[in-house]
């Protein structure tokens, strides 16, 4: 197993989660530093228009933003968001936030880990990946590289390598059943709804109700599951008084377990005036449409039946990771869908929207993880479809 340190980087569309996982080879054991930074970027609309200040080596910092540095200077800045929807639009953003965190880390950029590991959803396209390896070696100057499915990431983090994984993050959701540490394509959908769509909902029905920012303390956000408000367009809406947030947020229609309802388990399509029916979004069904299909024997196709062979020997158990996970109601939800339909156990963990980047952690320390890196020579030799040569 390769002791050296290695960078952990989960790029997700409401928070950037990295950090440094190394071994310490005087207590034989693994040890790790990490944190998470909103995904917002900004860079001046006016010439000098950003305060610049020294760091805490003398030096000043660049002429941009990140993070919740950005939410300050909003009006003063070109804003972007590089990840949409779990997917990273702007490479070159995501590996200047992740260069400026690792100084954070009193890491300077000579000492920095040559090797990365990189999470993605299990639908990244082909040019996407090409592209993300590119930066990886070309403008960053890795020695060693590797990306694995979020949800894969998330199993490894229970400590497991077959059953089926649910990510609901910040903008999407994803279920994926895993084999040997292997997705199963075949089941695999992708649930375009996440905690942005939770918050935008919350604030669609409080945005004519006050004047001021609702302000909620880290405790309450954690026990109503409400994200953390990353993007500007939350903090223009969302504007209650203080001293009206408990009337407000204790009323039915602003319930969290009601929110959840209506974002991930709608039954009724919607019907506008002059409109036709929306398809219903309901995420328990569409999950137990997904199992149904990969356990029903398709005896007529011999790639099929072999694929319904294969999903027989993955464990009957869900296991839930990203923030949507820690809610209480979340959770009960998807469990009793489950109960109700099929005999299969709802497994979450205490820190859910950590799930992936921790389970990269283990990944690393992986016996055999030597034989997955794709090496700088590797790509030189190869071109940037090596990353669709060998993943998992």
């Amino acid at each position: 197993m390769d002791k050296s340190p290695t960078t952990i980087l989960d790029p997700g569309t409401g928070s950037i989660k990295f950090g440094v996982c190394n071994f310490d080879n005087s207590c034989n054991q693994q040890v790790y530093k990490n944190l998470s930074i909103p995904a917002i970027y900004g860079t001046p609309k006016y010439p000098l228009s950003i305060h610049r200040w020294p760091n805490r080596n003398g030096k000043y910092r660049h002429d941009y933003q990140i993070g919740k540095h950005v939410h300050m200077l909003y009006d003063m800045l070109n804003v972007t968001h590089p990840v949409i929807r779990g997917v990273v639009k702007d490479w070159d953003v995501v590996m200047t936030i992740l260069e400026d965190g690792l100084k954070m880390f009193d890491y300077q950029p000579d000492d920095f880990p040559k090797a990365l590991l990189i999470s993605e959803p299990w639908f990244h396209s082909r040019i996407k990946r090409e592209k993300m390896v590119e930066i990886v070696f070309e403008k960053c100057d890795y020695d060693k590289f590797y990306s694995v499915p979020q949800t894969v990431l998330t199993l490894y983090n229970y400590g497991e390598t077959s059953g089926y994984v649910l990510e609901s993050g910040y903008g999407q959701t994803q279920f994926t059943p895993i084999f040997e540490g292997h997705k199963v394509q075949y089941g695999c959908f992708n649930f375009n709804k996440g905690g942005f769509d939770l918050t935008s909902s919350l604030a669609k029905k409080l945005k004519n109700q006050a004047n001021q920012f609702l302000q909620l303390n880290t405790a309450e956000k954690n026990g109503n599951c409400i994200h953390t408000f990353h993007h500007y367009y939350e903090l223009e809406t969302l504007k209650i008084h203080p001293n009206d947030a408990h009337q407000v947020l204790t009323s039915k229609e602003l319930e969290t377990s009601t929110l959840y309802d209506e974002i991930f388990f709608f039954d009724t399509p919607t019907v506008q005036s002059g409109d036709t029916p929306n398809n219903p979004q309901n995420l328990i069904k569409l999950i137990q449409e997904s199992y149904e299909i990969l356990v029903t024997d398709q005896s007529e196709n011999k790639s099929m039946t072999a694929i319904t062979s294969l999903i027989n020997h993955i464990p009957k158990n869900l296991f839930l990771g990203g923030g949507n996970a820690s809610n209480k109601h979340f959770q009960d939800r998807i469990g009793k869908g489950w109960v109700n339909n099929n005999p299969i156990n709802t497994l979450a963990p205490d820190e859910s929207e950590w799930a992936v980047w921790k389970g990269g952690c283990k990944f690393v320390c992986h016996p055999s993880i030597d034989t997955y890196w794709i090496k700088s020579q590797e790509y030189y030799e190869t071109g940037p479809n090596i990353i669709n040569l060998c993943s998992l």
